[in-house]
């Protein structure tokens, strides 16, 4: 499985937001907000998510998306937010399941890469 992670910025200032972490074959699509709590999850419907597939497949650049974007669409961003494509990698998977918890912790990872700390709160 991959895992698409991004930055949200805002448009302007361009001031870091937030980081997005968004896997298709997971239906996982969140995002980490500068100073939030807690992780802010994305459910779409099957449509949206063959959208964000066929858009994985092609090769995306690093730098900021078209706010066309399956992937902008997929985590609801308005017009005046930027999703900055950073890096996709691979993300395991424990007995042919994926675990949330591990696209929650590469999130958080994404996320403390500039200064942010999210933790899960009950």
């Amino acid at each position: 499985m991959t895992a698409y992670v991004f930055t949200i910025s805002s448009l302007e200032t361009g001031r870091t937001l937030g980081a997005a972490v968004v896997a298709p074959q997971a239906r996982y699509a969140s995002i980490a907000w500068r100073g939030a709590a807690r992780i802010e999850r994305w459910f779409l419907p099957p449509a949206s998510w063959l959208a964000v597939e066929r858009a994985g497949a092609e090769q995306l650049e690093a730098g900021p998306l078209p706010h066309d974007s399956p992937f902008v669409q997929a985590l609801r961003l308005p017009n005046d937010q930027v999703l900055q494509y950073l890096s996709v990698e691979p993300v395991g998977a424990a007995g042919g399941l994926i675990h949330v918890e591990v696209l929650d912790a590469r999130l958080r990872a994404a996320a403390a890469a500039f200064g942010a700390r999210v933790e899960l709160v009950p």
